[in-house]
């Protein structure tokens, strides 16, 4: 949540700044393709550490509760993308379309939530919370390309999502039944994955230099000149 809302807080003033300039699309593209990366792999992090943490936060009374950390945390990752791509209802001011999409993943998680509970409990209400972020986020992205000119590279949705998914369903697994080096070591092998994806099927040859070039500037800052 730190890092969703951090992020939030400063993606909207920047997006804004740059929407009338002629690459802002090319730049809207790819930091919606480093942002989906960076929350990925949080994700799994967090994932294949989630029952120790627990430990030491509550105490081992709760660690059963780490069944829930996936799910809700994939949640929270899935709707905090939508708020990059519904910068078109933004720019158009359009923002009450956003609130369809809300009440439509709400809707969507409360019915999840019915249907669910019965059968699974809790992890019933974390995967009903995370089917309804998925439908919001798909909704409030849908609405935004109809009202706008934005066009976004969907392969990151395609490519990245789907692995994380399945790779946070293996990691909880793995560490409830072998524990945490395991776990560990899936999410090394999963990071990996993801990284190679983004590299090779996910950026342009342009977004790798551009890429490059912002880390060079971010690694090793240019001195202030003195005056003479």
């Amino acid at each position: 949540a730190i890092f969703a809302y951090a992020f939030q807080s400063a993606w909207e003033p920047f997006a804004l700044s740059i929407g009338k300039k002629p690459d802002a699309q090319a730049t809207y593209n790819l930091v919606l393709k480093v942002f989906i990366l960076l929350v990925c792999v949080l994700v799994l992090a967090l994932t294949s550490v989630a029952k120790p943490m627990i430990v030491i936060l509550a105490s081992a009374k709760y660690a059963e509760a780490a069944a829930l950390v996936f799910p809700l945390m994939m949640a929270m990752a899935i709707e905090s993308i939508g708020w990059i791509t519904e910068i078109g209802l933004i720019l158009q001011r359009r923002t009450s379309l956003k609130l369809i999409a809300y009440l439509l993943g709400t809707a969507i998680s409360i019915l999840g939530i019915v249907l669910l509970t019965p059968a699974f409990g809790l992890p019933g209400v974390a995967t009903a919370v995370l089917i309804g972020s998925i439908v919001k986020t798909v909704a409030v992205t849908i609405f935004a390309q109809r009202v706008s000119d934005l066009k976004w590279d969907i392969k990151g949705f395609v490519v990245m999502l789907p692995v994380t998914l399945v790779g946070g369903v293996i990691i909880s697994f793995v560490a409830n039944e072998n524990g945490l080096l395991a776990a560990l070591g899936i999410f090394c092998l999963a990071m990996v994955l993801l990284l190679t994806l983004t590299y090779t099927l996910l950026l342009s040859p342009l977004e790798r230099t551009r890429l490059a070039s912002a880390t060079r500037r971010v690694l090793r800052p240019t001195a202030p000149t003195r005056p003479e």
